[in-house]
């Protein structure tokens, strides 16, 4: 679920080239949960920050999970 929803932000990302504000809605339709599920799961997400309650990828997003790709250390834990 993580994966889904990380490879559905890098392309976001990848698309506009810039950080991205997205809302627990739009979370919630990735991962089709509610927006408390949606909530903590981007809490764990290190480089995505929560300013009212948007979710900010931050411009180093995509390096950060292809860096996590790569090393097969991509946490899932807590989900």
């Amino acid at each position: 679920m993580l994966l889904a929803l990380s490879l559905s932000l890098g392309k976001l990302y990848e698309l506009n080239h810039s950080p991205e504000l997205l809302s627990g809605l739009h979370i919630c339709k990735i991962l089709n949960v509610n927006e408390g599920e949606a909530y903590a799961i981007m809490k764990t997400l290190p480089l995505i920050s929560v300013l009212n309650r948007k979710y900010v990828l931050k411009k180093d997003f995509q390096k950060w999970f292809v860096d996590q790709l790569l090393t097969k250390s991509f946490v899932v834990d807590n989900i």
